[in-house]
């Protein structure tokens, strides 16, 4: 059920109260549970002028559900001031957060809790002191605190993990950026940003200072109305103090250097072809001549190219394809041959379709594919690889979108990923063998249903539901129901 105020003006509230029924199936233990969720949403939009005003917004969310309920507060409010050459933009915000979840996801016995509270706030001032150019100044900080409960009582920080642990975290940062329109073709632009944070788990000794410097220069063109073509260099260096050296933290310095550009093209108002690559390089040196072994760089290459098609006024055909490679090495083991040294690399296509069968009825097939391999990497002259395993997924997926009526909508969706995985081992006679390790199936099902009887009415049905089949994990099942009725006064 939804209820939608406005009491005064420029106040609007929101409330929409939801019944659910979720079903759980994990390494053979069911459970199924009835809830509901209430949402409340409210803003308040205030004008102090023609170009400057106040704006406060509120949203709760209170999910009530037996042994894993959460709660949810976040608040904003914002200042503006916005001009034809001058801009000036404040922003405060908090957040509340109280969750339960199941600790372990074998089973449904054991239940913990996390307590989240956030706030902070920005300032962005723009100013244009010449005609093309501009200059905008931003500075923020973040304050960020965890706090963790386990039922079960061998739990402990340790045993739990970072993401465990009780912890919290503040940061502060400042960005000054210079954009300049030299053409009505051409633009060039740079900024420098500055980060500082801090990281505290005090629970298990461990607390670092990170401290980041980071240059970026980029261009954009366009040669002509049918092309567009751009470039960027991003260069940083980030700094990791602790004052208490352990298990978890350790200084080290890291440097990252970024190498990016793209071009698309307009064959005509039908057919569009855009192709894009990037280098990302990361070095990491340890300050400690102890942990000096641990040098190493991580190279990262990217392409990604995509076409857009329309055959017929009906039809949208859309294709993209992903290549991806991730090098990592360490600087005393490049000859050795560690296991440390890998490669690990993967292809994505995806096809996508959009037909129009008529104004009430609209059809959106697509598949997906993907191979991924990872491997050791060893230097003969160069680098090569020495695979380990390899992965193949497919991903086929139906959407489809019904109006019988112009106050009722229908949107069953199904998709089914199922993936297979080898393992490349050594057999007794010396040669290499793939055995196949995993197969995988993931089958999701949803059925939307939306009807607004009149224009202050609406209702929704949702239902979704996902069944996992594995071989080497435990097979999962699951369903929610949400309906959500909303009156408009």
């Amino acid at each position: 059920m939804r209820a939608a105020l406005t009491p005064s003006v420029g106040l609007f509230v929101d409330n929409a109260a939801s019944f659910l029924t979720v079903s759980r199936s994990n390494y053979g233990n069911d459970n199924r549970s009835n809830g509901i969720e209430n949402v409340t949403k409210a803003l308040y939009k205030r004008s102090l002028g023609r170009s400057s005003g106040v704006d406060v917004s509120y949203r709760q969310d209170l999910r009530v559900l037996p042994d894993v309920p959460s709660t949810s507060l976040v608040g904003e409010a914002s200042f503006w001031n916005l001009g034809d050459r001058d801009s000036l933009e404040a922003t405060l915000q908090g957040e509340f957060q109280n969750n339960r979840y199941f600790t372990d996801p074998r089973s449904f016995d054991a239940v913990s809790r996390q307590r989240k509270i956030t706030s902070g706030g920005s300032v962005e001032a723009s100013v244009k002191p010449l005609k093309d150019t501009r200059v905008r100044v931003t500075s923020k900080f973040d304050l960020r605190q965890y706090r963790y409960r386990h039922d079960d009582a061998g739990m402990t920080g340790i045993s739990s993990g970072l993401l465990g642990s009780d912890n919290s975290a503040n940061s502060f940062d400042y960005k000054v950026a210079i954009t300049q329109d030299i053409s009505r073709r051409l633009s060039v632009g740079t900024y420098y940003l500055f980060r500082e944070a801090i990281e505290d788990f005090g629970s298990l000794s461990a607390k670092q200072k990170v401290r980041t410097g980071e240059l970026r220069i980029a261009a954009t063109a366009r040669p002509a109305e049918a092309d567009s073509v751009y470039a960027e260099a991003i260069f940083s260096v980030t700094g990791y103090f602790s004052d208490r050296p352990g298990t978890f933290f350790s200084d080290r310095d890291r440097l990252m250097r970024y190498f990016g550009g793209g071009i698309a093209h307009a064959f005509n108002p039908f057919l569009s072809v855009m192709i894009e690559g990037s280098y990302r390089g990361f070095q990491q040196t340890y300050v400690s001549g102890t942990l000096s072994a641990n040098n190493n760089h991580n190279a990262v290459y990217v392409v990604t190219s995509g076409v857009d098609w329309r055959p017929a006024p009906w039809i949208e055909v859309t294709n993209g394809f992903v290549l991806h490679a991730s090098y990592v090495w360490y600087d005393y083991e490049r000859v050795s041959g560690s296991d440390r040294n890998t490669l690990f690399r993967r292809a994505q296509w995806r096809s996508g379709w959009k037909i129009s069968v008529s104004n009430r009825l609209t059809l959106e097939p697509s598949y997906s594919y993907r191979y991924e391999d990872f491997g050791q990497l060893l230097w003969r002259d160069q680098w090569v690889q020495k695979t380990n395993w390899d992965r193949r997924t497919h991903l086929p997926a139906f959407e489809m979108t019904y109006r019988p009526v112009a106050s009722l909508k229908l949107k069953p969706s199904v998709s089914h990923e199922w993936k297979q995985s080898w393992e490349y081992e050594a057999a007794e006679d010396g040669k290499i063998r793939r055995v196949q390790r995993e197969r995988f199936s993931r089958l999701s099902i949803q059925f939307d249903v939306d009807y607004s009887p009149g224009p202050k009415t609406n209702m929704t049905l949702s239902y979704q539901r996902r069944v996992q089949r594995s071989r080497l994990f435990a097979d999962d099942t699951a369903s929610q129901v949400v309906v959500s009725i909303r009156r408009k006064f």
